[in-house]
């Protein structure tokens, strides 16, 4: 049996999760992440919730959930995963599918060149071959010769970042902080998601309602959508037993690898 042949056979019966799937993944903990305001630390501790712990996330899985965010220009998660991922990096793990170079890498596209050229020269320790950071390193310091910046305004823009650990191992805490351009509407989006009947008073819950809908639609009359009520303002409604059961299992049969 050849290469050819085996590639066939795992293309017709791979079970696995593809990398669309991974991807598909990290954009969905990310999405969770931000409307319901998980830092990322508890997301990789695996304190999603007060009733559910999970298992703890590697360097390694820290590291492709940024480089997702990093593929879709959410450079924010990106730099807080990444920062992670080097939190939790171990040198003496050889099964580590990740090097401290590859997260100083991404961690270097922060925006403020003083830390990038730090973490470039960290690069360049571990690495003194290393081309890339080599030709950053030349570029990044001539933007800093080239700067006309106040002293006041080089303190500020210094202080916008937390130095941590030794002088041979220079590691930045990211700025946490959304640039200016995020959406208002998005966060007031997230707080709706966030709402639940708890922080409602007594009287605004006994105003809420279940009801059938059908809106005239002769379908709908003979089978009522059952509707209720989660919030007064704004309105958040509740349908129940949309989909059916066997709906829902041709939709598995659907998703399912062919």
């Amino acid at each position: 049996m050849n290469l050819r042949d085996i590639r066939t056979i795992i293309d017709k019966n791979w079970l696995f999760p593809s990398l669309e799937d991974l991807t598909g993944t990290g954009i969905s903990l990310l999405r969770l992440q931000n409307t319901y305001q998980i830092t990322t630390s508890q997301m990789a501790n695996g304190e999603i919730d007060l009733k559910f712990r999970s298992q703890k996330l590697t360097s390694d899985e820290c590291y492709h959930i940024g480089r997702v965010a990093y593929i879709n220009n959410d450079f924010y998660y990106a730099l807080m995963w990444m920062q992670e991922a080097l939190d939790r990096f171990d040198e003496k793990n050889k099964r580590a599918l990740i090097s401290r170079i590859d997260i100083l890498d991404h961690l270097s596209n922060e925006g403020n060149i003083e830390n990038a050229l730090a973490l470039t020269q960290e690069m360049l320790a571990i690495d003194p071959n290393h081309v890339p950071a080599k030709a950053n390193k030349v570029y990044y310091e001539s933007l800093i010769n080239g700067q006309t910046l106040s002293k006041d305004q080089k303190k500020d823009s210094l202080a916008s970042s937390e130095k941590i650990g030794s002088s041979s191992k220079k590691n930045f805490r990211v700025r946490k902080q959304r640039q200016n351009n995020y959406l208002e509407l998005s966060e007031v989006y997230k707080a709706l998601c966030r709402q639940n009947r708890a922080k409602l008073s007594h009287k605004r819950q006994a105003k809420l309602f279940c009801r059938y809908r059908h809106n005239n639609h002769p379908y709908l009359i003979l089978r009522p959508v059952k509707e209720e009520q989660l919030f007064d303002e704004p309105t958040i409604l509740l349908f129940h037993d949309v989909v059916s059961d066997t709906d829902i299992e041709q939709i598995k049969v659907l998703a399912t690898p062919q």
